[in-house]
This record gives C-alpha cells, sequence and structure tokens, in this order.
C-alpha cells in the first residue's frame, strides 16, 4: 500500500501550486489501479488573478495533527481553493477538528468554481504520533 508521508506544509504546496503528486498502486473506489496521477493546477475560471489564493487557503497549523491511532485521523484537503482539484492526499488532521476544519472550508472555498478533478480514495493514519495520509 503506497504511504504519502512528508510535511504536509511539503505536499500542501507541492499540490496547490501546480506540482503532481504520483501514486502507484490501486486507486480505490472506482479506480482501475495501477500507476496514477493526480495534478492540480490554477482554476481556469479564475482568469488570472480573480481568485485571492490568501483569501481561500487553509493552513495546516490551525489543526491539531496528533494522534495515537489511525482513527484519530482524517485527511483533509490543505491549500489553496483557487486550484482546480481539492484532493485530500497530502494532509491529515485529527478528528477532533473535523467541525472546525468543514466550517472553514466552506468559507475558503465560498464564491470559488467546483473542483473538477476525480480524487482516490485515501484514509488517515497516524505515524509516529502524527496524522497522515494512505492511498489504499
Amino acid at each position: 500500500m503506497p504511504v504519502l508521508v512528508g510535511t504536509a506544509l511539503g505536499l500542501a504546496g507541492l499540490l496547490g501550486c501546480g506540482g503532481k503528486a504520483v501514486i502507484d498502486g490501486p486507486l480505490g473506489a472506482g479506480g482501475t489501479g495501477g500507476e496514477s496521477s493526480t495534478s492540480s493546477t490554477t482554476n481556469p475560471a479564475s482568469g488570472g488573478g480573480g481568485c485571492d489564493a490568501a483569501s481561500h487557503t487553509i493552513d495546516i497549523t490551525d489543526y491539531n495533527v496528533g494522534c495515537t491511532v489511525a482513527s484519530d485521523c482524517m485527511p483533509v484537503f490543505i491549500g489553496s481553493f483557487c486550484t482546480s482539484c481539492w484532493c485530500p492526499l497530502s494532509s491529515a488532521i485529527n478528528v477532533a477538528d473535523k467541525t472546525k476544519y468543514e466550517a472553514e472550508a466552506q468559507v475558503k472555498a465560498a464564491g470559488v468554481p467546483p473542483p473538477a478533478c476525480n480524487c482516490p480514495a485515501s484514509e488517515g493514519i497516524c505515524v509516529q504520533g502524527q496524522c497522515a495520509v494512505q492511498v489504499p
């Protein structure tokens, strides 16, 4: 099973700024398996400045990422909602912050065109006391 582990800010920065994460393994629900990629690019509907990333970005440092077991964690999208893909592949937070995250995500995504990508299944895991993401 591929596991994405790294600094949440580093991976979120890569995905949130038009980078690419390559996932070698099954895609999960509805996937065919094998090698796949998910990329995130600037949302064309934003029109080169129509979406202010500063006011549409969620920062991982605002959330508890500590854990003791996998069930403590949930994958979340961290980064700018100005991108065309909001897959929760790079970051996970403690489920105790679920309501806080959902409220902030709703505010940050307001007025932004919906994402235009299909995300593979992902799950939160606990690695050395920190929430991380696993793509089954």
